[in-house]
């Protein structure tokens, strides 16, 4: 029988579930978040990325796409690293139920869920570990599921899923050090990893310094000691096993390509300034700051942890101990080598310590053991008055704290900052009353009263943050509904190629955004990809054929402009846009759309052509024109002049720099200026055309097609620099070598017949042993066999696979599979199976142990 003390215990769980979420829901209702408004929850990532990651999701948890290959990843490119990465989090298998027009209130849910779930698994820490149902310990939850961390970074969906599994992995050190069940430890290890292995990264790293931390303050022999730490050893090395039927397939694949890491990037320097890190304690701080983590988690916390650090009750040993390990957490934050290690071994650019909610979650923690020993002396009169003194000199500190930073905050962050020093004030007054009265209701009226203020601040803060989402929910809904209607009027054949010169983001960002990910959410085949998990051999392809120039570490490749020979390379046979181009060679498509414009290539390349024995990778040179002549000579085994030299002359006025280009030849007119420099907006013929320079616009521009001796004006508006050479290169496509080079192609191209993601069969013919070139990026862990027979592939022009087809007709099956996945499902059952073998013996010791003891008491 479950005694009714348990019953109204066990009724904190739900309440620390709906508390956050009700806050949370509040802070929506009042903002118009969808659906109860049409302010759409994303923004970042949220809308460059996720939205479309959830759309591709949906595909494929309807049976329509492959989680492990997909050709809507750019050319062509494993997905299992990218659901790992971005979509393991068992909440995100509610997109299920969501179509692609509805995807905006999936986020909304999504987000709520991960708020609401960090209250549970930060009030099961708490309750446990400090042994105390206690109704105070929801303040400490409450704070924690709604601090700065997760209402800032929320549009970075995976890392919340780091802050719900934190709170079980700390309770499966406790559990592992004081119970010795090491349970809780291995599944919640193993479960971080699954469903985030990134933040489950920082979660495990923490875990290190929290079970030394934890062993520290024990009072135990070293050989006992000893045994402890074996014990975390293997059962972080078994989690981390157990999680290998989806981490290992998922790093195999993330691990393509190349890498930025370098040595040097681990050299100790100053990160950011203690003050910094301090002034983030408070509401209001700015946040995806390179200078400023985002540690914010509510006034109670701070005060809290203040108290212990001062309390006299608690041991020495234990203040020590706290305040040693909030100076390594601060530490982290000041220090370049530690801030890159715990970010996974990276710089980051944007989402600056990516770890903050590892300190965040250091507070609450420390306040809960501040309430513990609160309620051990809480009927000590002498130490009641101890605690009172203690609170109001922290009350003192952080109102001398927050006045200098007062001193240099907006008006409008002065104001918040006073009210949030009237409510420490508020916090105190019913804090005392707690001590000093034995009435229960008194001391459930003052346990209301804070946690009415604590709502209201964190309310506020999650209040201030929605106010920065902007978009229209209809708006997103709209565009994927006359994109994808517009896409099925084309009617795609199997292997067709399509790319876009807009996408949702052209609607409300200025100067718009190229298509990213789209293809993923909308079920086309086409070029771009944006993402962490992108192999940064195709973005270097993407750059070195003019699509664009891309960041230092490239993680996204965009389509700007219709370029044809690169199109009809990678068989891009639709181009939809925004606005009508002046093209005679593409041809103009009808559809069902009232805002963008269809056109069809005629060159575009089936999926794989015979070409020469000469083709091979190649050293890439900055000069796109040149790029593009080498991959004609490599492909047809001899050098062709692909374009033809405009004239140019160049003129600076008082606004701007203007090129004049008169073309020397009939055909498609192209510009590009090979060099760096600041973003500046283009014109082309007097009108905007784009920003040019930036991350996703410097690109090879299409100028549309032009005679002989008609001339155009490109002008970068807003720019003196006369002194830099922008190296412009204009040039004329050389349609007769052009057509006579895909005309060659063309005759021997596949005849495909089946198409779908991981899976190829084609048809071809040759008059003799030839090398076959796919578009289709060159992955070891594609199997190819032409009529049954296994062959080897190779890379050819920097990233396109190929292989050798003999003489005569040919059948052509290629199938990817999954690198370890198969090992990764081994390693999982050893891992389980060792971990319970473990246990077992462990138990059966135990109580052979016990009864020896028995016998030798009789």
């Amino acid at each position: 029988m479950i005694s009714e003390t348990n019953k109204k215990r066990r009724i904190l769980y739900p309440v620390a579930f709906l508390l956050p979420l009700l806050i949370a829901t509040t802070a929506c209702i009042c903002m118009g978040i969808t659906p109860f408004g049409d302010r759409a929850w994303i923004k970042w990532d949220l809308e460059i990325q996720y939205i479309d990651y959830f759309g591709w999701l949906h595909s494929v948890m309807h049976g329509n796409s492959s989680i492990a290959y997909s050709f809507s990843k750019s050319l062509g490119g494993a997905t299992i690293a990218l659901y790992a990465y971005y979509l393991a989090s068992p909440v995100n298998l509610l997109v299920y139920f969501f179509d692609l027009s509805h995807l905006t209130e999936f986020v909304t849910l999504a987000l709520l869920l991960k708020i609401a779930l960090s209250g549970l698994t930060s009030y099961l820490y708490l309750s446990i570990r400090f042994q105390k149902k206690k109704v105070s310990y929801l303040l400490l939850s409450t704070s924690y599921a709604l601090m700065e961390y997760v209402v800032a970074y929320a549009s970075n969906m995976m890392f919340l899923d780091g802050v719900i599994m934190l709170p079980l992995v700390a309770l499966g050190v406790y559990k592992l050090l004081y119970q010795k069940k090491p349970t809780l430890l291995l599944f919640s290890a193993a479960g971080t990893i699954l469903f985030n292995w990134y933040t489950g990264y920082m979660v495990c790293a923490f875990s290190v310094i929290m079970f030394l931390f934890e062993l520290g303050m024990q009072k135990r022999a070293w050989k006992e000691k000893l045994g402890s730490f074996l014990s975390y050893g293997v059962t972080m090395f078994l989690g981390l096993g157990t999680s290998a039927m989806l981490f290992l397939p998922a790093i195999l694949a993330q691990m393509k390509g190349k890498s930025n890491f370098s040595l040097e990037q681990l050299a100790p320097a100053v990160r950011t300034s203690l003050k910094a890190v301090l002034s983030t304690l408070y509401i209001y701080s700015e946040t995806n700051v390179s200078s400023n983590p985002v540690i914010y988690t509510g006034g109670v916390v701070l005060v809290l942890c203040l108290v212990l650090l001062l309390h006299k009750a608690v041991p020495k040993r234990i203040r020590i101990g706290h305040l040693l390990f909030l100076a390594v957490g601060i530490g982290c934050f000041c220090l370049t080598t530690t801030d890159v290690l715990l970010s996974c071994v990276r710089i980051v650019g944007s989402y600056f310590f990516r770890y903050s909610f590892l300190l965040s979650f250091l507070f609450v923690m420390i306040a809960g053991q501040c309430l513990e020993y609160i309620g051990q002396n809480e009927n000590d009169s002498k130490e009641r008055k101890g605690i009172s003194e203690k609170y109001a000199f922290c009350l003192a500190v952080l109102i001398l704290i927050a006045g200098t930073l007062v001193l240099e905050w907006q008006s409008a962050k002065k104001t918040a900052l006073i009210a949030i020093v009237l409510l420490l004030a508020i916090y105190g007054i019913c804090y005392y009353g707690f001590l000093h009265t034995k009435k229960v209701w008194a001391r459930y009226a003052c346990l209301l009263l804070v946690f009415a203020g604590l709502s209201g601040e964190l309310f506020f803060n999650m209040k201030e943050q929605l106010g920065t989402y902007v978009i229209s929910a209809k708006t997103v809904s709209n565009y994927y509904k006359e994109t994808s209607n517009m896409i099925d009027s084309l009617q795609l054949e199997k292997g067709d190629r399509l790319e876009k010169t807009f996408s949702k983001l052209t609607l409300w960002r200025e100067g718009g955004i190229p298509p990213t990910s789209e293809g993923m959410s909308l079920g086309y085949h086409g070029i771009t990809h944006y993402s962490s998990t992108f192999n940064t051999e195709l973005a270097d392809l993407g750059r070195r054929m003019g699509y664009t120039k891309g960041a230092v570490a490239p993680t996204e490749l965009t389509y700007n402009e219709p370029i044809l020979f690169s199109d009809s390379l990678f068989g891009v046979r639709y181009t939809l846009t925004d606005k009508k181009l002046s093209t005679s060679t593409y041809r103009s498509k009808k559809t069902d759309s009232k805002n963008y414009y269809a056109y069809d290539n005629p060159y575009a390349l089936s999926l794989g052509f015979l070409v020469s024995e000469k083709a091979r990778d190649f050293t890439p040179k900055t000069n796109v024109f040149e790029n593009h002549r080498k991959t004609a000579k490599l492909l047809m085994g001899k050098d062709v002049t692909l374009y033809q030299d405009a004239q140019i002359t160049m003129k600076k006025t008082k606004t701007s720099l203007v090129w004049t280009a008169k073309a020397t030849a009939d055909g498609p007119f192209y510009m590009y200026m090979d060099c760096s420099h600041p973003d500046k907006k283009m014109y082309i013929d007097g009108e905007y055309r784009q920003i040019y320079f930036n991350r996703f616009y410097r690109n090879l521009v299409y100028l549309g097609d032009y005679k002989k001796g008609q001339t155009v004006t490109i002008e970068l508006r807003d720019d003196h620099d006369s002194k830099t050479d922008h190296h412009v290169l204009v040039k004329t496509l050389n349609m007769p070598v052009f057509e006579k080079m895909i005309a060659t192609f063309q005759d021997s191209a596949w005849n495909l017949k089946e198409f779908s993601d991981g899976n190829v069969k084609a048809t071809i013919s040759s008059d003799k042993r030839r090398l076959c070139m796919t578009t289709v990026p060159y992955d070891p862990d594609w199997t190819v066999r032409v009529n049954g027979k296994s062959v080897k592939t190779k890379s050819v022009v920097n990233g396109m696979m190929a292989f050798h087809v003999p003489k005569g007709k040919s059948t052509i099956t290629m199938h990817y599979r999954l690198a370890g996945q198969k090992k990764g499902i081994a390693i999982t059952i050893v891992s389980l199976l060792v971990f319970f073998g473990w246990q077992y013996i462990a138990k059966k010791r135990f109580y052979l142990a016990k009864e020896e003891t028995k016998e030798i008491q009789n």
